[in-house]
């Protein structure tokens, strides 16, 4: 299982790109020439090969977003926990990077549990959504049905999206 915090800035520790993906493998003592070979082919997939060398705080945000994910799935996770993937991207960045998410789950088989408050990317990404509040669970359903039960979004303060309003 791998976690990726809502902000990237406060999970990457590495001086570059490069190492930053390859820091879990080298902790788990895994050779130079198969880091390549799996750091590689995620860099490209994340549009971030070009930028392999590059200091990570010299990236955008959205970039920054897409090398936490590669970072965490360079290691196999079965299941990929993204934390509000989307804070504090605009609309178009935030929808690159869903695409990606989508491109990442179809090419890897992953299982990715989705934490967020944000109805337009959990109808567009998930067959499955799981509302709890208090640690208990209000509905456990598909996205479309969850989209038609006003009340279980307002116990939950699940504002409406666009969807529902056209």
């Amino acid at each position: 299982m791998g976690y990726v915090i809502q902000d990237p800035n406060l999970m990457l520790t590495q001086p570059t790109v490069f190492d930053e993906v390859a820091s879990g493998l080298r902790l788990r003592n895994v050779s130079d020439s198969e880091i390549a070979e799996r750091v590689v082919p995620l860099l490209e997939l994340a549009g971030l090969y070009s930028m392999r060398n590059w200091p990570t705080d010299s990236l955008s945000y959205g970039q920054k977003k897409r090398l936490s994910i590669i970072t965490i799935l360079v290691l196999n996770p079965d299941i990929l926990i993204l934390d509000e993937p989307t804070a504090g991207q605009d609309a178009e960045n935030a929808n690159r990077l869903m695409d990606f998410v989508r491109d990442l789950q179809q090419s890897y088989g992953l299982t990715i549990l989705l934490v967020t408050h944000d109805l337009g990317l959990m109808s567009y990404i998930a067959d499955r959504t799981v509302v709890l509040v208090d640690g208990q669970i209000m509905a456990d359903t598909d996205p479309i049905r969850l989209l038609q039960q006003p009340d279980v979004l307002t116990h939950a303060h699940l504002a409406p999206t666009s969807l529902d309003v056209f």
